[in-house]
């Protein structure tokens, strides 16, 4: 079967915003981000504390792990197209917001570190002096939890090459995506192997780090799986950087 078929467009998932359709949510943050993630900080950035890192968070949704990173001390930029969730998360994390500047593309909070832009990905830049310019041109760590997996088939090359520009070269790009049969279920979250991000990522280092059972006895999307027909499915953790 065709893993592509059953495209989304970006309408698509606001409606789901719109409708509480947001089963992609996870209520804690990801359990396999904070297990591994002093050590593969303390093992990347050795001289770095956390105030000197800088994360980028792409289609963020209003995920818990934003507000972690930014209760650790790292400056913290997202990018998500609807723009309910952006509002529902400063207002959930009783998060003071700036007032929107004059195109009203960013919401950050009143100390600036910690911003979230609103609107298409692509149409954001990492280069300094246009309206969608990111506040920060390379980021230390990308964190990738929920926009691969939910990208169409055909944007994944170009999803590739503008992410990995703005990773910095000593960074890393750590991602989650999940495996599954084909045969059992096609659509989002698009299933995606260790050999699709090499040969989509071809100018990065893959690297495995963990998994979790989507069916395991009280993983809180156990039963969205089984809904859908799935007997067995595994989200796999991988640390990506520049070769």
């Amino acid at each position: 079967m065709n893993a592509g078929a059953n495209p989304r467009s970006l309408d698509d998932w606001q409606q789901r915003w719109t409708e509480g359709n947001t089963k992609w949510h996870e209520p804690n943050g990801n359990e396999m981000l904070w297990r591994h993630f002093d050590k593969i900080i303390k093992d990347t950035f050795p001289t770095k504390s956390a105030n000197e890192l800088k994360v980028l968070i792409p289609l963020c949704g209003k995920a818990h792990d934003i507000y972690y990173f930014y209760q650790r001390g790292l400056t913290v930029v997202g990018v998500e197209y609807a723009a309910q969730p952006i509002k529902e998360f400063f207002e959930e994390n009783n998060l003071e917001a700036k007032q929107p500047n004059e195109i009203g593309v960013f919401t950050e909070t009143t100390d600036s570190r910690l911003c979230i832009g609103q609107g298409d990905l692509f149409t954001f830049t990492g280069e300094p002096g246009h309206c969608r310019s990111l506040p920060v041109e390379k980021y230390d760590i990308i964190w990738d939890r929920g926009s691969f997996e939910a990208l169409n088939l055909e944007d994944r090359p170009r999803y590739s090459k503008f992410i990995s520009s703005l990773l910095s070269s000593d960074g890393v790009h750590l991602i989650t995506v999940p495996e599954y049969s084909l045969e059992e279920y096609v659509g989002t979250p698009r299933v995606a192997t260790k050999d699709d991000l090499v040969s989509v990522f071809d100018k990065m280092n893959v690297e495995y780090i963990d998994s979790r059972d989507g069916l395991a006895e009280g993983a809180y999307d156990s039963e969205k799986w089984k809904s859908r027909g799935l007997t067995s499915i595994f989200m796999k953790m991988y640390k990506m950087t520049h070769k």
